[in-house]
């Protein structure tokens, strides 16, 4: 394939990134513009490149689109998530085709990034490469998704069924049912809602948080703080939150307490638990238990800066294992959840027919033992 752009003029309209509110990529105009980049170039790949051909490179789609390099790396690096394209260093990016017969299928998430989003569509991608499919990733706003989901899903080739992550509970209803009414089979993922219609697949969040605590008891922690950084609104915070009261009545721990944050929606769960944390320690805990792995990386981040040793003085567990845990320091000890059978999961469950009856699978995590938490200190045991 060569190098010229001149037959593609037609799919790139942006030449000043400043002005993207005006800018014509796409008809979606609700999406961001590394998103409606996305967009172009994945229909891009399809019409003009076979399998195997060489794409452009970041410079010449940042001269001849306008826009800045981290705009069209956003872009490249969404597609090569989702398989289209492969990267190597330093040959070039390549177009990555499946046959038409394979089975394609659809992930549904929030502009909102999250280091959970990053780590589903991992595995989602890996599963798919593992299963000669391909997906494609819509995202949606938190203003309007359901429309903005419909306006993206436009004929694609083979696609039967869409994987919905990352939204609120009524987002998730207004989606299932708009997708159903259309023929898509959906799987819901992370998000448990009570009389959901459709199928789920999750966590055991009452089982992780029952392994952690159990975990820092037998270290000899009681003052322990569990920190719900992570919105209250989402139905995971919620049931790691009820799950750490159940565990306290349980055992009788009058200094185990659950602390929230009161973060919102698509806001920084991180610097929910940095801000927290001043208060969290006034309670004198040995141990805190974060909601999710970015605060607990926000703790550890807290004590750094004030000297105080982690674990000798303070334990720090996290929930979720994502990626970048095991870099901290120390590294964080943390329930990790079972993403790639999660991943496994939705697939097979996509693959179902429109009315095979509903399931909802909670698969168990596990702990996952690094650095970050120890024995607790004897003085301030209890």
């Amino acid at each position: 394939m060569g190098y010229s752009l001149k037959k593609t003029q037609y799919f790139f309209s942006v030449h000043n990134e400043s002005n993207c509110n005006k800018a014509s990529l796409t008809p979606i105009k609700a999406l961001p513009l590394h998103a409606q980049v996305r967009e172009q170039l994945r229909a891009l790949a399809l019409a003009e490149f076979n399998d195997g051909d060489k794409f452009y490179t970041e410079p010449e789609l940042t001269r001849r689109l306008g826009v800045s390099q981290g705009t069209v790396r956003r872009a490249l690096s969404d597609l090569t998530t989702e398989g289209l394209l492969e990267r190597h260093v330093p040959r070039g990016t390549f177009v990555r085709k499946k046959p038409d017969t394979g089975f394609t299928f659809g992930v549904c998430v929030t502009e909102h990034s999250s280091v959970f989003t990053d780590t589903l569509l991992h595995h989602l991608s890996a599963e798919s490469r593992r299963n000669n499919s391909r997906f494609t990733v819509y995202y949606t706003s938190k203003d309007d998704p359901a429309t903005l989901a419909l306006k993206q899903i436009q004929n694609p080739p083979n696609q039967e069924s869409i994987v919905l992550s990352g939204h609120t509970e009524q987002m998730l209803r207004q989606l299932h049912a708009l997708l159903r009414k259309r023929g898509y089979q959906t799987v819901n993922i992370d998000t448990l809602i009570d009389g959901y219609a459709g199928h789920y697949v999750g966590v055991d969040n009452a089982c992780g948080i029952n392994i952690g605590l159990s975990h820092l008891l037998e270290l000899g922690h009681c003052r322990i703080t569990f920190l719900a950084n992570e919105p209250l609104t989402h139905s995971n915070t919620q049931a790691r939150a009820k799950a750490a009261r159940q565990f306290a009545r349980l055992h009788r721990l009058r200094n185990l307490h659950v602390h929230i944050c009161g973060s919102q929606p698509c806001q920084d769960s991180f610097n929910a638990a940095y801000v927290s944390m001043e208060e969290v320690m006034r309670q004198k805990p040995t141990a805190v238990f974060a909601a999710s792995d970015p605060g607990a990386w926000a703790i550890l981040k807290w004590c750094a800066e004030r000297n105080i040793r982690v674990p000798e003085q303070l334990s720090v567990l996290g929930f979720d294992d994502n990626l970048n845990s095991r870099f901290m320091f120390p590294a964080l000890t943390t329930i990790a959840q079972p993403m790639r059978e999660i991943a496994k999961t939705a697939f097979r469950l996509s693959r179902l027919k429109l009315d095979s009856p509903a399931e909802t699978l909670l698969l168990s995590p596990s702990l996952v033992i690094r650095d970050s938490v120890g024995p607790a200190p004897s003085k301030l045991a209890r």
